[in-house]
């Protein structure tokens, strides 16, 4: 799956659900079920830049995520990028590294974030 706008928005939508769980991201905070779903928000963010991975570069800031492993710019909107985050949080497969009352010293103020992204088996059929 390559890391694009469309594919973020589109997976997006798909997860949100008035069941799913409460997920806080930048600014936005919104209920998200991602389960299944898990395998395909892996795909997207093994697309950031090592830098992100937990056992690369151990996390890097919201403001370098716009760009995709390749160095490309995938998007330009930080509301996307919260998107793909938020995708992350809710599948466990990223962590904000850094307490919110600390963003404010943080370039941009904007967070931290590392991302361990799962591989899924398909479920046998």
């Amino acid at each position: 799956m390559e890391l694009t706008a469309e594919a973020v928005e589109k997976l997006f939508q798909e997860c949100v659900s008035p069941d799913g769980e409460p997920t806080e991201g930048v600014v936005i905070k919104i209920k998200l079920d991602t389960r299944g779903r898990e395998a395909e928000i892996g795909r997207l963010l093994m697309e950031l830049p090592e830098e992100f991975r937990a056992d690369k570069g151990g996390g890097w800031s919201f403001l370098n995520a716009c760009q995709d492993r390749h160095g490309n710019q995938w998007t330009g909107l930080h509301a996307t990028m919260e998107k793909l985050l938020m995708l992350g949080l809710a599948s466990k497969q990223a962590t904000i590294l850094v307490d919110r009352e600390m963003w404010d010293i943080l370039p941009g103020g904007m967070p931290y974030f590392a991302v361990t992204p799962r591989v899924v088996e398909a479920p046998a059929s």
